[in-house]
């Protein structure tokens, strides 16, 4: 092309745009008329998908107690309505349950969970109660360390990794008296909006097997929407906990550092952190 081609080019396309910014070239009534499009293709794309037609995994009825909240079972708990090994128990058979369609749970503590839960129901019979969450079980997502349970941050050079210490929010829920079940999958390093790893794997909707459950939190996601867990942890730089449509997250900016240590993961530390259903803002958030 000539120079000659080059500047009229440059002074047609100028004289186009002049008086304008960039943005407006598309007229305002042209933009609204394509969203307005888009919003009714999506519309109709979710009514008719089969996510809206019945849960791929069948739960059981939702007053069940594996639906309950953080909140409600702390308070069942310490009102002595139920024992902290039922409730980790129904949990555990929950995810046996489920876990094999979704992939959501990458591992399990199972024993260390249901003796920690015998331990908070032999406290509360002494009258004694760790804290907000006393035999609460919770679900944290794989980037985060979780001391003697394997946390690879979904990258397999820590394939094998047992950490030797909690990582701050993890150590700060325990200390709440939150009993860890197990750690929900995530990508690699959590650098992905869906959750996939050459570790484990691929986090399945439980609303359509066939679907994506997002990410990076899809599995933290994915346990708590079907009962597996009754609170997660999930870390949010691109919206991976505010984006995720099956939890109904409560994510917020902490004023101090959440993950001051064993947090593998290129994010903020300060970034927020979602936790479990809206009404659980509190005990959970509080806490970490």
């Amino acid at each position: 092309m000539s120079a000659s081609s080059v500047n009229t080019t440059t002074a047609n396309t100028s004289a186009t745009t002049r008086g304008k910014p960039r943005h407006e070239c598309v007229t305002r009534r042209e933009f609204l008329r394509s969203l307005s499009q888009s919003a009714c293709v999506l519309s109709c794309f979710l009514r008719s998908s089969p996510a809206w037609a019945q849960i791929a995994t069948s739960p059981p009825p939702t007053d069940d107690l594996i639906y309950w909240s953080a909140t409600k079972l702390a308070q069942a708990l310490r009102d002595k309505v139920l024992s902290s090994e039922e409730v980790v128990t129904a949990h555990l058979n929950r995810i046996a349950q489920v876990n094999g369609k979704i992939n959501a749970i990458v591992q399990l503590a199972s024993e260390r969970a249901l003796a920690e839960a015998r331990a908070a129901d032999a406290a509360l019979a002494r009258g004694q109660i760790k804290g907000p969450l006393h035999g609460v079980p919770i679900t944290i997502k794989d980037s985060f360390d979780t001391e003697g349970i394997i946390s690879t941050a979904g990258t397999k050079g820590r394939a094998q990794f047992v950490p030797g210490q909690d990582a701050t929010v993890v150590a700060r829920l325990r200390a709440a008296g939150a009993i860890l079940l197990g750690k929900t999958n995530t990508p690699e390093f959590t650098m992905d909006g869906i959750t996939d790893n050459l570790v484990y794997g691929r986090t399945n909707n439980p609303f359509d097997l066939s679907r994506t459950v997002g990410g990076s939190s899809g599995g933290a996601a994915a346990s708590v929407a079907v009962g597996g867990s009754p609170m997660d942890v999930g870390s949010d730089t691109l919206a991976s906990v505010r984006g995720r449509r099956i939890v109904a997250a409560s994510p917020q900016s902490s004023p101090h550092p959440v993950a001051r240590h064993s947090r593998a993961t290129f994010s903020n530390p300060l970034r927020p952190l979602g936790c479990k259903l809206s009404q659980d803002r509190s005990p959970g958030l509080s806490r970490i």
